[in-house]
């Protein structure tokens, strides 16, 4: 190839790089599914329900659906600390939660959340087993329910 060839397809080739990255910058991204938890609650089907959409305060909720059992929130924050002392770091995560709300018999009532990370501070870190966004939801409901639920 000659120089004046070579020249131009790298020029071409400079010049279209910038549609390349905004092309992927742009591209939709899966959000990371964590896996599904739930916890049962000693109290009927419209008290968990009820409490569980207090619980959500004043996060947006796309989708409300009573009679499906389903709710499904909008991204937002949660941050939690990594490591202690001086040396910790805080955590903080975009996330979106779909939950499912079911009667499991005998007055007691089902909340499934599928958590969905859809973006983080600090890339690799996700929530613990005791620091998370559900395990602060299931709190709430209890606190909403009443201390024997």
């Amino acid at each position: 190839m000659s120089g004046r060839k070579l020249f131009v397809a790298f020029t071409l080739g400079l010049a279209a790089l910038p549609l390349a990255v905004a092309v992927t910058a742009a591209a939709a991204r899966q959000p990371l599914a964590l896996p599904q938890v739930g916890a049962t609650f000693a109290a009927p089907y419209d008290a968990v329900w009820a409490a569980t959409l207090r619980s959500l305060g004043i996060v947006k909720l796309p989708v409300a659906d009573k009679a499906t059992g389903r709710i499904e929130t909008e991204q937002f924050s949660f941050a939690f600390p990594i490591g202690s002392g001086q040396g910790g770091n805080t955590q903080v995560l975009w996330i979106a939660l779909r939950i499912e709300v079911s009667r499991a018999g005998n007055g007691r009532t089902n909340v499934r959340v599928q958590p969905l990370v859809h973006d983080a501070l600090l890339y690799g870190l996700t929530p613990g087993p005791t620091n998370n966004p559900w395990a602060d939801l299931f709190a709430k409901i209890r606190a909403q329910l009443g201390p024997h639920r």
